[in-house]
């Protein structure tokens, strides 16, 4: 059992990567998701900005293993390239939402990627 300080307000979800067991997302009411190898837990990855309100839910996506999934209280889910390829090093943020899908209603609990080819 470890504990993660990183976010400034409550963990919403977390997930763990299916194609890479040291990498975790997490996703906060501060708004951020954040990138994180358990094999150092001292600093973050990456930090991902572009929800304006909480979010709610985090995913990796289980078709490729460089994209991560946010759903937030803004109605907005976003894609996330986590460029896996580019991973070493210290924090670096990545500020604003590069795919994103306006939903109509108040909150996105769930959403689940089905790839078309």
């Amino acid at each position: 059992i470890f504990s993660i300080e990183g976010h400034i307000e409550e963990v919403n979800s977390f997930d763990i990567s299916p194609y890479n067991d040291y990498l975790i997302v997490s996703g906060s009411s501060d708004n951020t998701i954040s990138l994180w190898d358990i094999r150092n837990l001292s600093s973050k990855k990456k930090t991902f900005i572009g929800h304006t309100s909480s979010v709610n839910k985090v995913l990796f996506s289980n078709v490729d293993s460089d994209y991560v999934f946010s759903l937030g209280g803004d109605s907005k889910i976003c894609i996330w390239s986590i460029d896996s390829s580019n991973l070493k090093g210290k924090n670096s943020e990545i500020d604003n939402c590069p795919k994103v899908s306006h939903m109509h209603i108040n909150y996105i609990f769930l959403y689940i990627y089905i790839p078309f080819s």
